[in-house]
């Protein structure tokens, strides 16, 4: 279930097919026609996100697109719809069992995720792979096996993703091998079995020269600091800034590693337009934003001498 698709079937009316009121979405006898679409809409826009939520690693671009576009929707809920189904108790009911089964669903799998079963046999081509961040930590993809992960790097070069290697059939597989290597990274991220990730076998990344979360809250660099990057999902501070130069180049490689970034024009790119929709206005990626810690200060006027 997506958007495009719920657009599509208000648009040729299938939420009031006779198939659409025996759903289980808790569709009552005693509804009438417009109730039984407006049920059905509202736990589709919710299934939306529910689906990012079990089919995805926690913490994955697109569990982490589901957060963001889920709070959203609340927000939306609650000042625009929410009041107008007080006239409407059957809804209400509906919607609220549809929500709290899918609470219940997302209960029922360990820390709201849906992992991925190994692959019978012992092969080092059976073995689980995590497409790994190395500056958020955080697991981007999961991979059944080598043969997948391989396959996959390859469809992202087809499909134009940056990548640091000319990617081909004869050295996706060594490529994808050395990748566990932060200093080998493919498309930005470490590739590393899954097995060896959850028990630690793995090299971090070094610390990069950008300021840290302990030096932003020091009060002799805090001076140095002009812009945060912010995870309001999980509300932590990544990375402070000196310049928005090197936000903006940040914001780029964050962009080009996100499937939630929009697919904007060359114009829409460059500094000007990220200076003006996320330093100065409310855009974000997957929940990330880059803020200003203090309001940019206007020039002070020059004061006429005195008499």
């Amino acid at each position: 279930m997506d958007y495009s698709t719920i657009a599509l079937r208000l648009e040729l009316a299938a939420y009031g097919s006779e198939s659409e009121q025996s759903s289980i979405n808790g569709v009552d006898a005693n509804m009438d026609p417009m109730e039984v679409i407006l049920l059905n809409v509202l736990c589709d826009v919710d299934q939306v996100h529910q689906n990012c939520f079990i089919y995805n690693l926690k913490d994955s671009a697109f569990y982490r697109a589901g957060v963001v576009q889920h709070k959203k929707w609340n927000s939306y809920f609650e000042k625009y719809i929410k009041e107008r189904l007080l006239g409407s108790m059957s809804v209400q009911s509906g919607f609220n069992k549809f929500r709290l089964n899918c609470e219940q669903a997302l209960a029922a799998l360990k820390n709201g995720q849906r992992f991925i079963k190994p692959k019978q046999g012992n092969g080092v081509n059976c073995r689980q792979y995590a497409v790994f961040d190395p500056d958020t930590k955080r697991i981007i993809k999961q991979y059944t096996s080598k043969a997948s992960a391989r396959l996959a790097a390859l469809a992202l070069h087809s499909a134009g993703y940056q990548c640091e290697w000319d990617l081909t059939e004869q050295n996706a597989k060594s490529r994808v091998d050395v990748a566990r290597d932060p200093k080998k990274l493919l498309f930005g991220y470490q590739w590393i079995p899954t097995d060896d990730l959850k028990s630690g076998k793995f090299k971090m990344k070094e610390a990069d020269p950008y300021v840290r979360n302990s030096e932003l809250k020091s009060p002799t660099n805090a001076t140095n600091v002009l812009i945060l990057k912010e995870d309001t999902v999980s509300g932590a501070e990544i990375r402070g800034f000196e310049s928005e130069e090197s936000a903006y180049q940040d914001w780029l490689q964050e962009r080009t590693s996100s499937v939630a970034a929009p697919d904007d024009n060359a114009e829409d790119i460059n500094i000007s337009a990220f200076v003006k929709s996320y330093l100065d206005g409310q855009a974000s990626i997957n929940g990330i934003i880059w803020k200003r810690v203090l309001p940019r200060q206007s020039p002070v006027p020059e004061l006429a001498p005195s008499l």
